[in-house]
């Protein structure tokens, strides 16, 4: 089965015949995917790709301990929250000044 659904004959290339794609053609479909009907959407639940295998994917282990990851943040908040204490203290200096 083929997604080409007209023929254009051209006489000033003798006759030859040239297929052009239907409606709901995608190149960018793999071969065998069904498009939904009222057009191409491949994040729609009905969106059907032969060439995908839930079974191949893995989940991979984090690379950091969720203590490590807690401490990173807690080490920005604690500079971030020294950065906006002197900048205060700076402009509250200048305004008693």
């Amino acid at each position: 089965m083929t997604d080409l659904t007209t023929t254009d004959s051209d006489a000033s290339r003798g006759g030859q015949q040239r297929a052009h794609p239907g409606p709901d053609f995608d190149p960018m479909l793999p071969t065998g995917a069904v498009p939904p009907r009222g057009g191409i959407d491949p994040l729609s639940p009905d969106f059907h790709d032969p060439n995908y295998d839930p079974e191949e994917w893995e989940r991979l282990p984090r690379r950091t301990t969720f203590g490590f990851r807690l401490g990173v943040i807690a080490l920005i908040l604690l500079l971030g929250g020294a950065f906006l204490y002197s900048r205060a203290n700076a402009w509250l200096d200048s305004q008693i000044d």
